[in-house]
């Protein structure tokens, strides 16, 4: 018996070393895609903004070509993210290397909620290009709970950055109470350096991730407090942020 469950958990980890590591060859591939996306997400919200600053009766032709770039980057997004299922496999089937169990058990929700966001978006997607597929549900319902698991992901990225933050400062009086480090001055400026750093990167991801809040809030309800020009600057920022903490890791 012992035997037998040995064999069978061996069979188990063997499968899930197979499919991880085809997981991760086969979304290196998709690696450029998704720092594409960044670009083609400021365009698309700039062509929100410019939707709502520029009169449509004045600026006719300028709408119309705005209304084909806008559609045409949207539907490139959504296109790439059918990568997004099998990312999200390999996430849930890879040993993470992170040791803390809060941020852990964070990122493990958030892989979930990501396998109900991407198939909703898909299927309705799919059923907005004509695609008789679940004829039963709504598209716009499909878009709707597809805006909420991104909700609830972006609110617990906010919690995991908020409980970072704590952490990071606790690290840092730890090492100020350390003598080692108080009387050796070249080691006391390159901790600081690095909280620094790590501070302004905390905070620029907060930041990204409210404007994502707006945004999927704005599409997770019914009747959104937010206007399209609000929702088109709230996703610039967002794009600018992201695009510069993609350029600072490259």
């Amino acid at each position: 018996k012992k035997k037998k469950k040995k064999k069978k958990k061996k069979k188990k980890e063997n499968i899930l070393h197979f499919m991880s590591e085809g997981l991760v060859k086969y979304n290196n591939l998709n690696y450029k895609t998704w720092g594409l996306d960044v670009t083609f997400r400021f365009f698309s919200y700039l062509s929100m903004v410019v939707k709502q600053l520029l009169d449509e009766k004045e600026f006719k032709k300028v709408h119309h070509l705005n209304s084909i770039i806008g559609s045409q980057l949207s539907n490139y997004r959504i296109i790439t993210r059918f990568t997004g299922i099998p990312i999200t496999l390999q996430a849930l089937t890879t040993k993470t290397e992170e040791q803390d169990k809060i941020i852990k058990n964070i990122q493990l929700i958030q892989d979930i909620l990501m396998m109900v966001y991407y198939p909703c978006e898909h299927v309705a997607w799919l059923k907005d290009m004509g695609f008789g597929i679940m004829s039963n549900v709504e598209s716009a319902t499909l878009w709707k709970y597809n805006c909420r698991a991104w909700w609830l992901y972006i609110l617990l990225e906010m919690i995991s950055l908020v409980y970072k933050w704590k952490k990071l400062k606790r690290t840092f009086n730890k090492n100020n109470n350390d003598k080692k480090i108080i009387n050796n001055e070249k080691t006391k400026q390159k901790l600081k350096t690095e909280l620094k750093q790590q501070q302004i990167r905390l905070i620029l991801n907060l930041i990204y991730n409210l404007s994502d809040f707006i945004l999927a809030w704005h599409w997770s309800i019914d009747k959104s407090p937010f206007d399209d020009l609000q929702v088109g600057i709230a996703g610039i920022v967002g794009s600018c942020i992201s695009f510069y903490l993609k350029w600072k890791s490259v």
